[in-house]
């Protein structure tokens, strides 16, 4: 399943048993249905749900486990995916969606994606402000 955290940062999942720590990063991050049952028990988690920080399909929930992923784009209507795309930050998922998707805007938006989380972060030591801001200095 598809949950979605509606803030730029990230966020550790609570350790579960005889399981890695998950990491929620902006945007879509792709959970079994299972294991994000089990994370809805943690108060905190609970809370973000219910403060909309964390969000998701509470259909998904009854659903048996499958690689909800590849297809949670195709669902979305067009601005919704464009949206959702530019939210995410995990370049995997956003591959997966690539080889799925055949409408333009959200094919773009995808390319677009992929290629800022490609480019080398920029510092604010390797140039002016006015650089930073998209303004060349002279």
């Amino acid at each position: 399943m598809i949950v979605t955290l509606n803030k730029p940062s990230l966020i550790h999942l609570p350790e579960l048993k005889n399981q890695t720590v998950k990491l929620l990063k902006s945007g879509a991050n792709e959970i079994t249905a299972e294991e994000f049952k089990q994370h809805l028990t943690n108060p905190t988690i609970k809370q973000m749900v219910e403060d909309s920080i964390i969000t998701f399909d509470e259909t998904d929930l009854g659903k048996k486990d499958e690689p909800m992923g590849e297809g949670h784009l195709l669902t979305l209507k067009v601005k919704e995916a464009v949206d959702l795309v530019g939210q995410t930050i995990d370049g995997d998922l956003l591959t997966m969606w690539t080889a799925k998707e055949t409408r333009k805007p959200v094919q773009k938006a995808l390319d677009e994606q992929l290629k800022k989380l490609a480019e080398p972060a920029k510092l604010r030591s390797e140039g002016s402000s006015e650089e930073l801001d998209g303004e060349k200095a002279e």
